[in-house]
């Protein structure tokens, strides 16, 4: 089975993977997206102009269908595309034997791009898969890790003519979670927002607090700074713009963790700067969040951590009283000194 590389090497030289059939994997949509999308253009520079677009990711697809599209010969042009779509790669007894009796038969002239939407050591062990990795290429792709995850986003800003630094990458990525789809979404907001495409993380945070007005984010922000009146006010503002409380309990949980991480290698001699730098905060941020370590014992930041658990709880019903006081209390136990904080512990 090929290595990651190959969706590199697909990226560069397209042409090279024309010429035999060519699946696409991964869990992430986006990078399954843009790898077949720069295939089937180097096949239409290739001559291959036609494509037969079979959507097979129905459990109750008819795969007498996809036989059909390779035995029949092309409408308006001798080359083809045969762009297959894929959900899962455990497919039907029925949809196995097909797709291997069609891979075995493949026309020449019938260019096979299969886009398949997961990845797993279970896909690899496939029969199909295997068969087609005999025949063609793999392009298999995991999830992007670390600097991979920075380095991609910086590629797509770069093709959008953006011009971000990398601290607003870090921003952007954390804004987002890191979910792709999310991420070039707001690159494609970015590249509408601001005709000199060029975005710094101060720039980047503003306009997102700009357009979004009040977000989870400057929430979560505001609370660890020590900015309580402000807190409550985007609170109660996220509140009136029909924020669901569930919305808002993940990334908190994510913060607090990460802060009595900090807190906790602070206590054993770690430079609050060194820490702020492993947690890939750009400068604004960092000040806010080093001021925050000192507010608060390691032992406070993982009671505050804790307390998400029975927030979330009751958030789905399972509890007594309101998620928004309960999540107004905890934020302001994060946002005040300890001995202030202590009146809102429930």
């Amino acid at each position: 089975m090929q290595s990651r590389n190959q969706s590199d090497a697909l990226l560069r030289n397209p042409e090279s993977f024309l010429g035999r059939p060519c699946l696409i994997a991964a869990a992430d949509a986006v990078r399954v997206q843009e790898c077949a999308d720069v295939l089937r253009r180097a096949a239409r520079a290739a001559g291959y102009d036609q494509v037969e677009r079979v959507d097979a990711s129905e459990k109750r697809y008819d795969w007498d269908e996809l036989r059909a599209v390779c035995v029949s010969p092309g409408l308006f042009a001798s080359r083809r595309v045969l762009d297959l779509r894929l959900a899962q790669a455990k497919l039907s007894s029925a949809g196995g034997k097909v797709l291997l009796e069609c891979l075995e038969s493949a026309d020449p002239d019938l260019q096979w791009i299969i886009s398949l939407a997961e990845w797993s050591r279970k896909a690899e062990a496939e029969a199909w898969v295997k068969a087609l990795a005999k025949r063609g290429s793999v392009v298999a792709m995991w999830p992007l890790q670390g600097s991979e995850l920075n380095s991609w986003v910086a590629r797509q800003a770069k093709q959008r003519g953006l011009n971000l630094d990398t601290e607003a990458v870090d921003l952007l990525l954390w804004r987002t979670e890191g979910n792709l789809l999310a991420t070039v979404m707001e690159l494609d907001k970015l590249l509408l927002a601001d005709p000199d495409q060029r975005w710094s993380a101060a720039k980047l945070s503003a306009h997102v607090a700009d357009s979004a007005r009040f977000d989870v984010y400057n929430l979560i922000d505001e609370a660890v700074y020590g900015n309580a009146a402000r807190m409550r006010r985007v609170l109660h503002a996220l509140k009136a713009e029909g924020v669901a409380p569930a919305a808002i309990i993940y990334p908190l949980a994510r913060q607090l963790q990460l802060m009595f991480e900090m807190a906790a290698a602070r206590q054993q001699g770690q430079p609050s700067e060194q820490l702020v730098r492993s947690a890939r905060l750009y400068a604004q941020r960092a000040t806010g969040y080093q001021r925050a370590l000192s507010r608060h014992s390691p032992s406070h930041w993982e009671r505050l951590w804790i307390a998400v658990g029975a927030l979330d709880r009751l958030s789905k019903g399972r509890g007594q009283g309101s998620p928004w006081v309960a999540l107004e209390r905890l934020l302001l136990r994060v946002a005040l000194p300890d001995a202030e904080g202590q009146r809102f512990v429930a």
